[in-house]
């Protein structure tokens, strides 16, 4: 739901990942060229208190948590390019 309202806010999807890395590249890129951007994450995620270890045992912890970038609509084609030339190793 709250990616939906983003939208209707004039805000539009520019990255997504599971990986903390490519995340901090793209945040560091657009910080250095002014872009201001909206992080949201999603947990994915069964291990709580009442499973305990257990369960966390058998998953993929790198793939519980979401990352999702936007940026206003009117930055962009200004992120993608700067992203592009900066020659960040992320898929947009």
């Amino acid at each position: 739901m709250t990616r939906f309202l983003e939208y209707f806010k004039g805000r539009r999807e520019l990255f997504m990942t599971y990986k903390i890395e490519d995340l901090s590249k793209v945040i560091n890129t657009l910080n250095e060229h002014n872009i201001k951007y909206y992080v949201f994450t999603r947990y994915d995620g069964i291990a709580n208190r009442r499973t305990g270890a257990w369960v966390s045992i058998f998953e993929r912890t790198e793939y519980e948590t979401q990352y999702y970038v936007y940026v206003d609509k009117n930055s962009l084609e200004q992120a993608r390019y700067v992203l592009k030339e900066v020659g960040e190793n992320v898929s947009l």
